[in-house]
């Protein structure tokens, strides 16, 4: 019997599976590439909250698009602060978000065995690459099962550290079959073609050789990161909508007029932000375009409120 399957059986006697997690509290679903790069998907309420600043498990790729949505799958504005490694989110009235985006920096490979470490704020549902095996827990799953020759590790909110190793790739090169003597030329007997009159002598033709099949969970990983990627930035082009442009003055007002109770004058939230009164009145009229603030006059002045 294999030390993995010794692990399962050992870990499945410890703890009971549970892979699902009470919807009020959301999941995070992590994946594992056998390139060691991981695909997140944050699936949380958003409890009737305008902004969510989510903590997130490692920094986006860069080569990636980050999709941020709802629960209808619409495109919700939202800034990253690469230095906290918090992502702020206005909801715009949804009930559910849904964060997805690809990242390198939670896994680590020292001697030839991978780490995974991360701290999630979100129960977490952790599947390892396809045929790799567990060579280490440092944190108790709460629970553990097999996905298509994969293992599924199931976590509460927190830390999350584990080792495991998977077999090297395999690079399977089929070799040229050589090609059998011609049956109808006897050995030993003249080779040389005989053509009759009027016709023209064909050479004959060369063996077809078999193509080289190249199997490589590497290779086909990347394939699938490119294809997704492909398809998210083909969705976003459609709906010809973009999350970019918002940033954290953005989100400062917003949360400054909330803090006020829903709206303040435009001079007040220029004295609160310390800004230039074109630079604040700027962000006013992005935010105004989008449907999240609403300009009124009152005295004279403009009064800046929530819209929702």
């Amino acid at each position: 019997m294999s030390i993995r399957y010794v692990v399962l059986i050992t870990l499945g006697l410890l703890v009971i599976p549970n892979l699902v997690f009470a919807q009020q509290t959301g999941v995070v679903n992590v994946e594992i590439f056998p390139t060691g790069g991981a695909h997140v998907v944050y699936i949380l309420p958003v409890n009737g909250s305008l902004i969510v600043d989510l903590k997130l498990i490692g920094l986006p790729d860069p080569n990636f698009l980050v999709i941020v949505q709802n629960e209808k799958g619409e495109p919700l504005p939202y800034s990253i602060n690469d230095t906290t490694g918090y992502m702020t989110i206005i909801t715009l009235g949804s009930s559910q978000l849904k964060v997805d985006y690809y990242t390198s920096s939670i896994t680590s490979k020292v001697a030839g065995r991978w780490i995974v470490n991360f701290t999630s704020p979100l129960p977490v549902i952790l599947k390892l690459p396809p045929n790799a095996t567990l060579s280490a827990i440092y944190t108790i799953p709460e629970g553990i099962s097999t996905q298509d020759g994969s293992i599924v590790l199931s976590f509460k909110q927190g830390p999350v550290l584990i080792g495991y190793v998977q077999p090297p790739v395999n690079v399977v090169v089929q070799k040229p079959i050589t090609p059998p003597s011609n049956p109808a030329i006897p050995p030993g007997s003249n080779t040389s073609s005989t053509t009759s009159p009027g016709t023209t002598p064909q050479s004959p033709s060369s063996p077809s050789l078999p193509s080289t099949s190249l199997t490589s969970p590497i290779i086909l990983g990347a394939i699938t990161l490119a294809t997704v990627a492909v398809l998210v930035l083909f969705l976003l082009l459609r709906r010809r909508e973009s999350a970019k442009g918002f940033s954290e003055v953005d989100a400062q007002i917003i949360e400054l007029l909330r803090s006020a109770g829903g709206g303040l004058f435009q001079s007040e939230l220029v004295n609160k932000l310390g800004l230039p009164t074109t630079t604040v009145w700027r962000h006013i009229r992005k935010l105004e375009s989008s449907g999240i603030v609403v300009v009124e006059k009152r005295f004279g002045r403009n009064y800046i409120r929530l819209s929702r």
